[in-house]
């Protein structure tokens, strides 16, 4: 496709090469920079550095059926049309109707959906600090893709809504305006959460006996040590996820992570049998805004 410009991987970017966004995330007012290397265990899924020059080739491919601008054939018609043939169905919100939206769902890697009476292609994507969005309608031979290094998305949505009025000659809404008071109305929720108190009392075991290995059988392990009179957790496959436990009740602390630009601070809940030996710990974001991708909800950590 000559997509030269694109890697798999952000640590296999020359280090020489000046021409790089870098991912920022907003924080009491200020955007504060994020090192992009924390994707690699993980980099088909979100570490796919491009240019724009070789999105739109890639675009270019999506609306020629597969067929790249140097003229390969790199997948062929029928497979297109199986990747944007609705496969799961999902919920669709009475309000879509305004948008000629009464059937969506997921393809094979695609969110698809009726739209003004044509087919709607889209997926959107995001990292720490960073954010891209998909859309193609294959009957306008349109598509477009916006690619930002903040965390807004209503910007993109707004840029795509905009376009798209444009192309198919839809009612005109002020996406821009719109889209700024979500994101006004969602930095206040950020800045008026707090976690509601608990009563001060000390944790009902000596701090020793939380510490310890313990194992997840899908993501490994996970250590708990005692540190200047202090609990420390460290995700052993993730250099980020390493933070402090604060009490908070019970047997309840909350996480704080060392980088605060996470915005994941979670409750972890130690289990203890009947002998008061801790058993396992399961974990939960405090917060309803942390990103869905800290999924911690999903481990059952034993202690080992």
């Amino acid at each position: 496709m000559h997509m030269d410009e694109s890697t798999i991987g952000f640590s296999r970017i020359d280090a020489d090469n000046e021409n790089v966004a870098v991912g920022t995330i907003e924080m009491d007012g200020e955007l504060h920079r994020f090192p992009l290397d924390f994707l690699e265990d993980f980099a088909a899924a979100g570490a796919t550095a491009a240019s724009v020059d070789d999105m739109s080739r890639w675009l270019l491919t999506l609306l020629n059926e597969g067929k790249t601008p140097n003229g390969l054939q790199l997948f062929s018609e029928d497979s297109l049309n199986a990747m944007w043939q609705l496969e799961t169905p999902l919920p669709v919100a009475a309000s879509a109707a305004e948008q000629g939206t009464y059937f969506r769902g997921y393809g094979l890697g695609w969110f698809v959906k009726d739209y003004y009476g044509v087919k709607h292609i889209s997926h959107s994507g995001g990292i720490l600090g960073m954010l891209s969005f998909t859309t193609v309608i294959p009957e306008e031979e349109f598509a477009i893709t916006v690619l930002s290094n903040q965390q807004a998305f209503g910007a993109l949505t707004a840029i795509v809504e905009e376009s798209l009025e444009v192309v198919l000659d839809t009612p005109d809404k002020d996406w821009v305006a719109q889209q700024s008071e979500k994101y006004r109305e969602f930095i206040q929720e950020k800045a008026d959460f707090s976690v509601e108190p608990a009563d001060d009392i000390q944790p009902p075991l000596a701090l020793e006996q939380y510490v310890g290995e313990y194992n997840d059988a899908w993501y490994g392990d996970v250590l708990i040590s005692r540190n200047n009179g202090e609990l420390r957790i460290d995700f052993t496959h993730t250099e980020m996820l390493k933070g402090r436990l604060e009490h908070y009740n019970g047997n309840t602390f909350i996480v704080r992570w060392d980088e605060p630009l996470l915005e994941a601070d979670a409750f972890i809940d130690f289990d203890v049998d009947r002998g008061n030996q801790v058993k396992t710990a399961t974990m939960e974001a405090v917060a309803d805004f942390t990103d869905f991708s800290f999924d911690f909800h999903n481990l059952k950590l034993q202690k080992q």
